[in-house]
């Protein structure tokens, strides 16, 4: 990362494992390290025009913030199901390790990203959609996955009984598909805001995820924070 205060050019390099990066401050801690103001973090309530950077109206957290995770599943009330339905949408740049504007309900093309967009509906049944994007050495590495089943909400856990999921990969331009059915359920831990508007999932990851971590036992785990876009 190089940035520049108008006297001195400023170069920084990060290096962490993928499964660390988020966890270990990703872009913010070489700004706050640096000094310099971060441009990437999300201050602003409406898209800048020609900026690929924004937070969807009204929500300024920047919800891959670690911290911001914890918080709210820390601090979360017991949630109902009437509040848990809807549409949430989780964004990540893979280049800032922050949020990043959506282009409809995809990953900005040309972005190295990834997304989730997990409906939950009044009937019992869900839909989750996993994007990614990304390219090397000029060529593109893009995914598409889209999951359905049913869920229950117990107090503070969710439990997807996933019922089906059809996936489609391109690898340099070779296509292939996956199509799975009948399998496990997932569980999750869930932390919401009070307004209903942010939420927190920390579980075990979906086969097709990147966005993972580890436990304390060196499990592999999932937490992301969405925005309640419908």
């Amino acid at each position: 990362m190089a940035s520049e205060d108008g006297q001195y050019l400023y170069v920084a390099i990060f290096a962490a494992p993928a499964n660390q990066y988020t966890t270990l401050g990703g872009a913010s801690f070489l700004y706050q390290a640096l000094q310099q103001p971060n441009p990437y973090q999300d201050e602003i309530d409406t898209p800048t025009v020609g900026s690929n950077r924004a937070t969807p109206s009204g929500t300024p957290l920047n919800m891959q913030d670690i911290n911001m995770q914890n918080t709210l599943l820390q601090s979360s009330a017991a949630i109902t199901t009437e509040a848990l339905q809807g549409e949430w949408t989780q964004v990540m740049s893979m280049t800032t390790g922050d949020d990043y504007l959506l282009n409809g309900s995809q990953v900005l093309t040309g972005e190295r990203g990834y997304g989730h967009v997990l409906t939950l509906r009044s009937n019992g049944t869900y839909q989750l959609s996993y994007l990614y994007s990304s390219f090397s050495g000029g060529c593109a590495y893009k995914s598409q996955v889209v999951e359905t089943g049913k869920y229950n909400l117990q107090r503070n856990t969710l439990t997807l009984q996933r019922g089906r999921y059809d996936a489609e990969y391109n690898v340099c331009g070779q296509l292939t598909n996956d199509q799975q059915q009948q399998m496990g359920n997932k569980q999750f831990t869930v932390g919401m805001d009070a307004a209903g508007q942010h939420l927190v999932l920390r579980g075990s990851p979906f086969e097709y995820t990147i966005s993972q971590d580890y436990d304390s036992n060196g499990q592999l785990l999932f937490q992301e924070g969405f925005y309640k876009t419908r």
